[in-house]
């Protein structure tokens, strides 16, 4: 199964009409936001979502950078993330030994993650 023209042509005009409106409404673009409700969202799924494969050539001429791409960290191992995390500014970390109970408190606004491994 692959992405015919059709779909590839149907994908980006989704995600530039998206990011148009985001953009002239002084937003963010929202690299999701297209997907949802799309009539290729079956073919989508089943190829793994295969957008940055249709919409990269397109962003890179531009010089438009993506830098989060969840299939890409989907290869990361765990504890590689929660390493990169606990280098960046804001971060603490707290660390349960075995069969130990810890409380953490957070004043927000704040996320809290409890990684197990």
């Amino acid at each position: 199964m692959n992405f015919s023209d059709e779909h590839r042509l149907h994908c980006l005009a989704q995600h530039f009409a998206v990011w148009f409106e985001d953009i002239k409404n002084d937003r963010l673009p929202d690299f999701g936001l297209p997907c949802q409700g799309c009539k290729n969202q079956k073919v989508c799924h089943e190829l793994g979502y295969p957008w940055l494969d249709i919409l990269g050539p397109v962003l890179q001429d531009a010089g438009v950078q993506v830098r989060l791409i969840q299939s890409q960290l989907s290869h990361v191992l765990t504890k590689d993330l929660v390493s990169e995390l606990q280098r960046r500014e804001g971060v603490e970390t707290t660390i349960a030994e075995p069969y130990q109970d810890v409380q953490v408190k957070a004043s927000g606004p704040a996320i809290v993650l409890v990684v197990m491994d």
